[in-house]
């Protein structure tokens, strides 16, 4: 083992120029695979947050858009298919009514 790098060595020492070309095409080559990896995993882990929660937001006037039963029905088509986090109704007050 010791006299394959002596062997390398003395090569290294006959071609320095070559020898750092070498160094430096194996680190850009490793540095820019490292680089493309970390922007693929995190690109994968962006996507699969904004896919595991979208938001849908609604607005109803309450007694004029929808009844409280079309509502309910709503949440139950919506709840049925184990994609909805949660479900929050939230109702706007007519200003006369206050």
């Amino acid at each position: 083992m010791s006299r394959k790098f002596n062997t390398a060595w003395s090569q290294m020492r006959r071609m320095p120029y070559q020898a750092l070309a070498a160094i430096m095409v194996m680190f850009l080559t490793f540095f820019a695979l490292s680089v493309f990896a970390l922007i693929s995993i995190g690109s994968i882990k962006i996507l699969q947050h904004f896919e595991a929660s979208p938001q849908v937001i609604a607005f109803f006037e309450k007694g004029q858009d929808v009844s409280q039963e079309q509502i309910s029905k709503i949440k139950i088509e919506l709840e049925r298919t184990d994609k909805l986090a949660s479900f929050k109704y939230v109702f706007i007050h007519d200003p006369q009514d206050i």
